[in-house]
């Protein structure tokens, strides 16, 4: 058990290179998974193609230049191949002496599906008038 088990969302701490050095307990609940199986790969493995384009195009760019991103829109990809869709935030920090990324991923479901419901409601009042 590591201190950020005890965190209510999903925590990935990633090397530089996009390695994954550690996961908490909320991650392997959301993406599924084991501790073990997550730890060394690609912090892209939790994600659908588009989001490590997205990843690869805007965030590293962002994280390398400002040391942060906030309230990014992704969806993660879970081990049983279905996708959530997450709020992203991420800080560049220290992980046992070494710089690391400290990813925080918040499950927007309902939000994703409120979101929804206001675009479909917009269209249908446009439709209407």
């Amino acid at each position: 058990m590591t201190p950020w088990d005890e965190l209510p969302c999903a925590v990935v701490i990633t090397a530089a290179t996009g390695r994954v050095l550690d996961v908490n307990s909320e991650l392997l609940i959301l993406a599924g998974g084991s501790r073990e199986s997550r730890i060394g790969a690609s912090i892209e493995d939790l994600l659908p193609p588009a989001g490590r384009i997205f990843l690869q195009t805007h965030v590293w760019p962002t994280l390398l230049r400002d040391g942060r991103i906030q309230e990014i829109h992704l969806q993660l990809s879970c081990a049983d191949r279905t996708r959530v869709p997450v709020l992203l935030n991420c800080r560049l920090g220290a992980h046992l002496g070494q710089p690391a990324y400290y990813w925080t991923l918040f499950a927007a479901r309902d939000r994703h599906r409120f979101e929804a419901e206001l675009v479909e409601q917009r269209n249908l009042a446009e439709a209407t008038n």
